[in-house]
């Protein structure tokens, strides 16, 4: 059978049995070769059909969508292709599209977008991407998750025939260094003890002491009720989040099968509570002797200001709760965190960092990092080890001390 032209595309059989069609999609402009998209198959009919499909959609291309701009492409693909990821993940895709991308390349057309472009916005974002009306550019992380959601978009354009390859491929995106990680801050065991003997007093004490010996995150702490502690065991289940995701009340209704539950909501943004984002989130956290004394008298005053309050108290069994028994706010929380860290006189951390010195006090006396991966409920060893890369030596410098008393007498 005679081999068909480029237009239609070449179909033959490799030495090993497998079917490959082979069809010239353009030329590129910076090499002058031919771009070829290949498919391959067990049998002939197999690639034929692959063939005609992309001929079809090409076709439809050529004629609905040849024109179509970045700014057309990006909202079709994210309501299409991302029904199913979380609100707070789809809230920040749309956040990237419309606050980043689209003011930057929305007037480009699909089959116009090239690698250098996305280099000079990748570029300019690093210098000067800031939108909230302050100086300087955004982090490498913020660059990355943006090049992530555009790639993703780009290539789903490539799977149906808009473009014939993806140009976020060809861009150099910043590396994941360690150096964002290590503007992270941890307090000092110094300041770890100014904190717990200048706010130990505090109504929302045992809040931050919880976060600093458990290394919960925000949401696994604000949604925690009374029944994940155990007292028996000295054990914590954390098995479930709030997040703050824009109100879609009717978009809620569908994820019944996700266990979620609607806290509460106003105009524009509602709360809720999911279980954790995967498997290796749901844990259990032991809690040492200190905490456990913490929580107990946390407990009890607790009991005290519910019987004060027994008017218009709501028992929803929140372990930090407000004085009406309603689930704390993250923005009130933070608002409390600062005000102590100035009366304990500690530079400005952000709560996160409560994680951070959890993390690292444990290494530093010695737990593995597999053990504090499991504790953070890390999905990967690899995401733990990078993070706290900084710790390791110091930790290797004190081990390699062993060797003084093996060998050396």
């Amino acid at each position: 059978m005679g081999r068909r032209g480029n237009v239609e595309g070449t179909i033959y059989k490799r030495k090993d049995g497998k079917w490959v069609c082979q069809i010239t999609t353009g030329i590129d402009k910076t090499t002058g070769k031919a771009i070829r998209k290949t498919f391959y198959g067990k049998q002939r009919k197999e690639v034929a059909e692959k063939l005609t499909i992309f001929l079809s959609q090409k076709e439809s291309f050529l004629k609905n969508g040849q024109h179509m701009k970045l700014k057309e492409w990006l909202p079709l693909w994210l309501n299409t292709y991302n029904q199913n990821v979380a609100f707070s993940t789809y809230d920040d895709y749309e956040s990237k599209i419309y606050q980043h991308i689209i003011p930057a390349l929305g007037e480009i057309e699909l089959c116009e977008l090239k690698p250098i472009m996305i280099q000079k916005f990748y570029n300019e974002k690093a210098v000067s991407g800031r939108i909230d009306g302050k100086e300087g550019g955004l982090s490498r992380r913020s660059i990355r998750y943006i090049h992530v959601v555009l790639r993703a978009a780009l290539e789903q354009a490539k799977r149906e025939g808009y473009l014939t390859i993806n140009p976020a491929d060809a861009v150099k995106v910043p590396k994941p260094v360690n150096d964002d990680i290590l503007k992270r801050k941890v307090l000092t065991r110094e300041e770890q003890a100014q904190f717990f003997k200048k706010c130990k007093q505090e109504r929302l004490f045992p809040l931050f002491a919880f976060a600093m010996l458990t290394g919960c995150r925000e949401g696994e702490i604000l949604a925690l009720k009374w029944n994940q502690i155990d007292f028996d065991k000295n054990e914590i289940t954390i098995n479930c989040s709030v997040s703050v995701v824009k109100k879609r009340l009717e978009e809620l209704k569908n994820k019944t099968d996700e266990n979620i539950s609607l806290v509460n909501y106003t105009d524009k943004t509602m709360r809720i509570i999911k279980g954790t984002k995967t498997t290796s989130s749901t844990r259990t956290v032991p809690m040492c002797s200190e905490l456990s004394a913490i929580m107990k008298s946390h407990a009890y005053t607790q009991k005290v200001e519910r019987m004060k309050n027994i008017a218009f108290y709501q028992n929803e069994d929140y372990v930090f709760a407000t004085k009406s028994g309603g689930m704390l706010d993250y923005r009130f929380v933070i608002r409390q965190f600062h005000k102590y860290l100035k009366k304990a006189n500690i530079d400005t951390i952000n709560f996160h960092s409560l994680r951070h010195t959890f993390s690292t006090r444990l290494l530093e006396e010695g737990v593995s990092m597999k053990i504090v991966q499991e504790y953070l409920g890390h999905k990967s060893y690899n995401l733990t080890a990078n993070t706290y890369s900084h710790v390791l030596p110091q930790i290797k410098k004190n081990e390699i001390e062993c060797l003084n008393r093996i060998f050396c007498c």
